[in-house]
């Protein structure tokens, strides 16, 4: 079993695995992780999870985690997620979560089935990768490109062009 308070996996989900040194090798990784049973129904989160909500496993078992989402992504996300339960496909998604003081950042999430050997789906992994500080510097890049091509744009035309010209004699 994982560690009380973490979320339960019974024993007869992976035979002989050490729940114990999974969760801490989990624990290790820098996204915060998470399990869910066949129909999405989160069942275990990582301890970073916890640590970045402030939440514990009874706020966030099953679907309560819509309650760390942005209110302008969570039902975007909530329907993304949906569709990838039901057809079985791996689901990816960006969206900010609200940290355990209150701010957001963002999260480039990813999960995929797990199915067992007839092909049936018996749970899903999913990790969240903060992605904050590389959509900062996207931004940074976006507004540095539009000043630079408005500098530009400005270079050529025709009265700067002719400002320049009369600038020489």
């Amino acid at each position: 079993m994982v560690a009380a308070g973490r979320g339960q996996m019974s024993d007869n989900h992976l035979d002989g695995v050490d729940w114990a040194a999974l969760a801490a090798l989990v624990d290790a990784i820098p996204q915060l992780a998470w399990i869910a049973d066949a129909a999405g129904d989160i069942n275990w989160y990582n301890q970073r999870w916890y640590d970045y909500t402030g939440t514990d496993f009874e706020q966030m078992q099953g679907w309560g985690w819509q309650k760390v989402h942005h209110p302008e992504h969570v039902d975007r996300v909530v329907a993304k997620i949906r569709l990838a339960f039901e057809s079985g496909t791996p689901w990816e998604d960006t969206f900010p979560l609200r940290s355990k003081d209150g701010t957001y950042r963002w999260f480039l999430s990813r999960a995929l089935p797990f199915r067992d050997a007839s092909g049936r789906i018996t749970r899903w992994y999913g990790t969240n990768t903060d992605i904050t500080e590389r959509k900062e510097i996207e931004s940074a890049l976006r507004q540095s490109e539009e000043r630079l091509n408005l500098l530009a744009s400005i270079g050529t035309h025709p009265v700067t062009a002719a400002l320049r010209s009369k600038a020489r004699y």
